[in-house]
């Protein structure tokens, strides 16, 4: 029996898995091309959520779900955009998107952009309600 007791073990397991949260990556790459982002709350209001990018051609492929933070995002819509740079130090925006709503259910959309383009520079996936961004996810970069 561990010195730490059952509820000691609960703990520091709780403790590892929150840890192994702080240094995961902001993105994740299935072997066929396709990416997933994840948003990031940026405020209070804590709307997150997935985007998954997918090569579809000359274009790219977007499934987008949006989940409502506190209940007065519930359903809100709200812009996203494909901007240059981080989250930290966000550039100039390639791409706006039609309305997206916080409702946790998955929209599909297409990019005019090529994703291994896209993936070549830094570049961040934006939500945004009128002029503040609500929540934002980095693109990874390709592997060389």
């Amino acid at each position: 029996m561990s010195p730490y007791g059952l509820h000691g073990r609960i703990v520091l397991l709780g403790i590892a898995l929150a840890l192994a949260g702080l240094f995961s990556p902001g993105a994740a790459q299935s072997p066929g091309g396709n990416v997933i982002v994840y948003l990031d709350p940026m405020t209070t209001a804590g709307v997150g959520g997935t985007v998954s990018l997918a090569p579809n051609g000359p274009e790219t492929k977007l499934e987008v779900t949006l989940r409502p933070g506190d209940t007065t995002s519930d359903g809100r819509a709200y812009r996203m955009q494909l901007v240059e740079g981080t989250c930290a130090t966000p550039g100039g925006v390639v791409e706006d998107f039609d309305a997206v709503h916080a409702d946790g259910k998955a929209t599909q959309r297409q990019s005019s952009l090529r994703l291994a383009e896209v993936r070549k520079q830094p570049h961040v996936l934006q939500v945004a309600a009128k002029h503040d961004v609500v929540a934002c996810g980095m693109i990874p970069s390709a592997r060389r």
